[in-house]
């Protein structure tokens, strides 16, 4: 399971899904720290291609679709052995019952519901169990290290994209601007952690291992000098122009942009320092059973592994990776 999670629907009333259950499920998700990423099916046609084609987290099934689609869908996720939770929901309790009863066609992941009144209750009930089967700090560690390096790629792919845009000679010249604070606040950088190297004390292992060069840091700092030159540009654009209309578009572009730096500021406590965090430390369990990670450098600091703070790390990579896709509309 990452970021995105995934329902396969089998529903032949598109309203259902897109209008009077889906949104509900949809900021559930969103509350939990999930991006919501629905495949609407009004049939069971190609079940087999359909099923195969792609993971889900959650298979949602109407048996109105069929006399025997019920038996059908349990059948191949039995034989395909797909590991998926599936929930059969119909107005019909006797239809629920004949399956039911069929003993040995049920498999453990398959779950019922009686009527569109308690379907939402019940999807959101199996989509907290499926998220606690996988939600733990060794999972968790992965989905970390593997969200950072997706943000670093976009944020790479972002200032690459800046940089081969074709321009006039002036913004050329911005550019090379935004080369030379990447190579200036490099040279700073390594300038100062010699100087810190040397006066640490060379016998406290801790405090050696406590120092690192973070190459995303550099990205981090290329991006935001990239959104200083667009708004320096867009403020020297703010005192031609003569249209009403065009100056307040323009002062919008420039309050989104000080939005996004105001919402960067948190970056490095927020993605990277959480995981170089995770990946040096060890898992531990506190007297409630709780898992909880005991940072082992200097400060000594203590990450407490509960529901609370699993949704808020989904949160914050969903919210910066949103982010990205903003400031590479803005820099292109």
């Amino acid at each position: 399971m990452n970021l995105k999670y995934n329902i396969l629907w089998f529903e032949d009333d598109p309203l259902v899904v897109n209008e009077e259950i889906g949104p509900e499920i949809r900021a559930f998700l969103d509350e939990l720290g999930f991006e919501y990423v629905c495949n609407h099916k009004e049939d069971g046609t190609d079940l087999s291609n359909v099923t195969n084609d792609k993971k889900y987290d959650l298979i949602i099934t109407d048996l109105n679709l069929g006399e025997t689609f019920g038996n059908e869908i349990i059948d191949h996720i039995r034989d395909s052995n797909i590991f998926t939770e599936i929930l059969l929901y119909s107005a019909n309790e006797a239809k629920l019952s004949k399956i039911i009863d069929e003993s040995d066609k049920l498999i453990e992941r398959v779950s019922f519901a009686v009527g569109l009144r308690n379907l939402p209750d019940k999807i959101k009930k199996i989509i907290e169990l499926s998220i606690k089967k996988v939600q733990d700090v060794t999972n968790m560690r992965g989905l970390v290290i593997a969200s950072a390096i997706d943000l670093e790629i976009m944020m790479e792919e972002l200032i690459k994209d800046f940089f081969r845009l074709v321009g006039n000679q002036a913004e050329d010249q911005k550019r090379e601007e935004v080369l030379k604070s990447i190579y200036d606040n490099k040279i700073k950088r390594d300038k100062e952690y010699l100087e810190e190297i040397m006066k640490l004390d060379h016998s406290n292992i801790d405090s050696l291992l406590e120092k690192g060069i973070l190459t995303s840091s550099n990205i981090y700092d290329a991006i935001m000098t990239a959104l200083k030159i667009v708004d320096q540009g867009l403020s020297s654009q703010l005192h031609r122009l003569k249209d009403k209309e065009e100056k307040e578009n323009v002062g919008i572009k420039r309050r989104n942009i000080k939005n996004l730096k105001d919402q960067l500021q948190l970056y490095h406590s927020d993605i990277i320092y959480l995981r170089n965090t995770l990946a040096h430390v060890k898992e531990e369990i506190n007297d409630q059973g709780i898992p909880f990670l005991k940072n082992q450098r200097v400060n000594g600091d203590i990450i407490l592994f509960d529901d609370n703070k699993y949704i808020e790390i989904r949160k914050n990579f969903l919210n910066y990776s949103k982010i990205m896709t903003e400031i590479k509309a803005i820099l292109n």
